[in-house]
């Protein structure tokens, strides 16, 4: 019996390629960022409903639990808005930039020292300590915005663009003023 192949020939196996692998990584990331996303925006419409509530019984009770409630409620929205934020930057560059992840890291610190200040079980030790760690997540996003390269690129390309419109209208001014002199009176 003759082999359709060939004589010399193996039968050809399906093979997954690097590229074929990509895309089924790249597909199956944006799909659970995809997810992530709605996720965390009927989350953050849940809280806002329940902050819609806690204003409501702040201001029909008008006692300090239901403001503490609030607060609370708002630090959560601003957490939720900044892990908003940073989902919607990965799809949009496809990249986590530092600054939007300390963002998120100093709200949900700060919130949880209005917690902790709020429900009275936060110790001088504990106080400290968050201290500390709101003042090292501040040096670091001073740090990552100073030293970012896209940043630094962007500032260089704006400085450029400035120089090159004061160098056209002193230009333009010298060919005005050049016009003026040569033009008879």
């Amino acid at each position: 019996m003759l082999n359709p192949t060939g004589p010399d020939r193996k039968p050809r196996r399906a093979r997954l390629s690097w590229v074929s692998v990509a895309l089924i990584q790249a597909f199956v990331i944006r799909m659970l960022v995809d997810a992530l996303v709605v996720l965390v925006l009927i989350v953050l419409v849940w809280v806002v409903l329940g902050v819609g509530w806690d204003v409501w019984v702040a201001i029909t009770t008008r006692s300090p639990e239901g403001f503490k409630s609030l607060s609370i409620e708002l630090l959560t929205v601003f957490v939720f808005i900044e892990l908003f934020h940073s989902l919607s930057e990965y799809m949009r560059f496809q990249r986590v930039r530092v600054t939007h992840l300390l963002d998120a890291s100093l709200a949900f610190v700060l919130r949880e020292v209005w917690v902790g200040m709020y429900g009275g079980h936060l110790d001088s030790a504990s106080m400290f300590a968050l201290a500390g760690l709101v003042l090292a997540l501040g040096v670091v996003r001073t740090l990552a915005v100073v030293y970012s390269p896209g940043e630094r690129a962007a500032e260089l390309a704006e400085a450029n663009e400035v120089e090159a419109q004061a160098e056209a209208n002193e230009i333009e001014a010298q060919a005005r003023d050049s016009a003026h002199r040569a033009s008879p009176r």
